[in-house]
């Protein structure tokens, strides 16, 4: 991600755009371009040298090309980066874009207000402090506030690491352009999505292609009022006096945002590719058709394969971790053992459809579906809709934003061809719970449905399908990644073929190695 964030919104600025003004002010920045007019808080912390004269912004940056301006936004010195975004905003959050205007057209918004319902009773975490914002959220939900400097029940802002990856939603300032935390914060909040708020936020559609859920900013009506109060002239006067804050939700089915990836043969769990949502749309439905007709029978059968392997003890759920008899005792104590709940991840999910048949099998735990390929998750969130236990993260197989021990139960089918593998099985590995099982490969349930599938394939394709499967699984039988394995210290593993498919299951001991 790093800096190809940022030139994504410095280089859709026209060339020709010029700087009408630029103040540089205690609180807030501010750059004019024509009519338009954008803003950002002013950050006085960085102290590397400057390329602008900051002590003189409104004579220096005047007749810059508005592009040129827009990338200080880079600059580690943050005062330069402040005028850097105040340029980025005078472009993208100007009613000349169509969802501006019609965000101006829905009037002021208040963000923590227009998202109250739906935080209601959840997990959300809040990267710094907001005007009312305890006030409007503070009662209704579990609220984790983060700061660099932390007052009196927040947490440090280096909790982020471990706090956000387990949020339902996470809340961050435009400033975090500014500082450069933003990409970071993305990461940790993929599952969640994250929601830019504030002033400084800009109000680029681009940013949905790298995990923003939603944008709630600033679009200035009053240059002249804007004006007055970043030079101090007018005391007492708030910024929002001088225009309209707005939302502008992500296009995803009601304003959310959407993670995923599908195939039931070539999911990734892999990074998302910005810019490439036509391509991904056209995969997404075309593989999920595929799921959802020539590769439905073997859902439910893979996946009751698959308990049976990880020794799930369905009938025993509520017995305690710490039970010292029985079972417990053994080497590889049942998942049905650990405190509840539960939690499986299915890697490579695609629509969801092995995750869904997992719980129809008797898994009763949480099930988190993870893949890159946002509108596949579309389909997924429909097929889970209503369904309590079941979410979705957008997360590469080689970095997953979990904690460590995080996952009880572990399956992919048809998506290790296409992983790397010693970083993949590194990861798997890192967010497998002790007692745990993992389980990946790929099969089609049986041989009689192997044998029907590669004939309706090989009918679709208008060529024999054997052939490309050939390719693609080359070097990745169960065995090469059971080397892998072996490599990294991992001393319980076995490679499994029979009917339903073939397979590698390994299991993480409790206690030492």
């Amino acid at each position: 991600m790093m800096w190809e964030l940022y030139d994504t919104l410095i280089d859709a600025i026209p060339p020709e755009r010029i700087v009408d003004e630029a103040f540089l002010g205690n609180q807030w920045t501010m750059v004019r371009s024509g009519a338009a007019v954008g803003l950002a808080m002013t950050v006085h912390e960085g102290n590397r040298p400057a390329g602008l004269p900051l002590e003189n912004a409104a004579a220096g940056c005047r007749g810059m090309a508005l592009a040129e301006l827009a990338a200080f936004a880079k600059s580690w010195n943050f005062l330069e980066a402040s005028l850097g975004m105040a340029a980025i905003n005078a472009y993208w959050n100007s009613p000349e874009h169509d969802i501006v205007r019609e965000a101006c057209d829905r009037g002021d918004v208040e963000a923590f207000v227009a998202w109250q319902d739906r935080v209601a009773g959840k997990k959300v975490a809040v990267i710094g402090h907001f005007f009312r914002l305890e006030q409007t959220l503070g009662e209704i939900c579990d609220l984790s506030i983060l700061e660099k400097r932390p007052r009196p029940g927040d947490y440090p802002d280096t909790a982020c690491e471990f706090i956000l990856p387990l949020q339902d939603f996470v809340f961050a300032t435009g400033v975090t352009l500014v500082n450069k935390t933003l990409p970071r914060l993305l990461e940790l909040s993929r599952k969640s999505g994250l929601i830019m708020a504030g002033p400084t936020v800009s109000l680029a559609p681009a940013l949905f292609d790298w995990g923003v859920r939603d944008l709630q900013g600033f679009v200035v009506t009053d240059p002249a009022l804007c004006a007055a109060i970043v030079r101090g002239e007018k005391p007492g006067i708030f910024i929002f006096d001088a225009g309209e804050r707005v939302s502008v939700p992500h296009p995803g089915p009601g304003g959310a945002f959407r993670a995923g990836s599908a195939a039931p043969e070539a999911g990734t769990a892999g990074a998302a590719v910005p810019g490439a949502g036509g391509r991904d749309r056209a995969k997404a439905e075309e593989f999920d058709r595929i799921a959802g007709t020539i590769f439905a029978p073997i859902y439910p059968l893979i996946a009751r394969r698959f308990l049976d392997l990880a020794d799930l003890d369905l009938a025993d759920q509520d017995r305690p971790r710490s039970d010292a008899g029985g079972a417990a005792a053994l080497p590889h104590p049942p998942l049905s053992l650990q405190e509840k709940p539960l939690r499986g991840l299915d890697v490579g999910c695609g629509g969801g459809h092995l995750g869904l048949a997992v719980a129809e099998a008797g898994f009763e735990g949480e099930i988190v579906l993870i893949d890159k390929n946002p509108y596949a998750l579309e389909l997924a969130e429909q097929r889970i809709a209503g369904k309590s236990r079941f979410s979705t993260l957008l997360a590469d197989v080689h970095a997953l934003p979990l904690p460590a021990g995080y996952a009880d139960l572990i399956l992919s089918r048809g998506a290790l061809w296409f992983w790397e593998k010693e970083g993949s099985l590194r990861e798997l590995w890192r967010v497998l719970a002790p007692g745990g099982a993992a389980i990946i490969g790929g099969g089609y349930g049986s041989a009689a449905l192997k044998e029907e599938i590669y004939r309706q394939m090989s009918a679709l394709n208008g060529e024999d399908w054997s052939i490309s499967r050939e390719k693609t699984t080359a070097g990745s039988a169960p065995e090469d990644y059971q080397a892998v394995l072996e490599g990294l210290g991992v001393r319980d593993s076995r490679c499994v073929h029979d009917g339903s498919g073939d397979w590698l299951l390994f299991r993480k001991h409790r206690g030492p190695g």
